[in-house]
């Protein structure tokens, strides 16, 4: 972990239960200014902040981040950064104008892993959860989206749905076949890409993220095209849903 010289400044918007872990971990790596639930006004809250953390549920991102952007204020958002790919354009052209800088919840490149594509793929993940087949899309989905952005993004693809009672469809691109299946009535955990093990790793892939984003440890693009690809291609399967 690099040698931090100033703390950064930050706001917490959303204070759920994924909203705490990022609490906990910005507390030992910045200076806190305030912290607000999703239903208090966050028009009240200081933009005297180096970054703001919204962390609220999906349908309010688009609104929250927007005011930020225009005050002039560094945003990290959790991931979708909008169901809507030209909203989500938007939002970074309005960084851009501003000259603020914008980043998306990628947590799962944080565990470094080297993910690589054959002729024939399996991406499988199972937990015991709630929800719908449809919330899937969003909420699991996208991360394997970026995950495998980099390699399929700049190529013509196919969806095909297999199963409407699970998640459980394929993607084929340049001679290659990618298998996802999801479920939330497993009651052991899964998440892997074809031998890849994702739910093992070295280190805190969450504090990983939070410092990358606070003190620009490396380029932003890449997670700018991680994240409009997974809202693309998202959209294009929820379609089909």
């Amino acid at each position: 972990m690099a040698v931090l010289k100033k703390f950064k400044s930050v706001g917490v918007i959303g204070r759920g239960k994924w909203g705490q872990k990022f609490i906990k971990i910005l507390k030992s790596y910045s200076s806190v200014k305030y912290v607000i639930g999703k239903n208090t006004d966050y028009k009240k809250c200081s933009p005297n902040v180096d970054w703001v953390f919204i962390l609220t549920p999906n349908k309010t991102h688009y609104r929250i981040c927007e005011f930020f952007l225009k005050k002039g204020v560094n945003v990290f958002c959790e991931k979708p950064l909008s169901p809507n790919l030209r909203q989500a354009n938007n939002l970074y052209k309005l960084a851009k104008k501003n000259k603020v800088l914008l980043y998306v919840d990628d947590i799962e490149i944080f565990k470094n892993k080297k993910i690589k594509l054959y002729k024939n793929n399996y991406i499988r993940r199972e937990k015991k959860d709630k929800g719908t087949t449809y919330s899937l899309i969003e909420r699991l989905f996208y991360h394997d989206a970026y995950l495998i952005c980099d390699q399929v993004k700049k190529t013509k693809f196919k969806i095909k749905i297999l199963s409407q009672k699970n998640l459980n469809f394929k993607i084929t691109f340049n001679k290659k076949i990618v298998n996802f299946f999801y479920s939330i009535k497993s009651p052991n955990k899964l998440h892997k890409i074809n031998h890849i093990n994702l739910l093992f790793f070295k280190g805190n892939p969450l504090k990983k993220m939070i410092v990358y984003v606070l003190y620009k440890l490396k380029s932003y693009s890449k997670n700018k095209e991680r994240s409009l690809f997974a809202i693309k291609i998202c959209r294009l399967l929820k379609k089909k849903y």
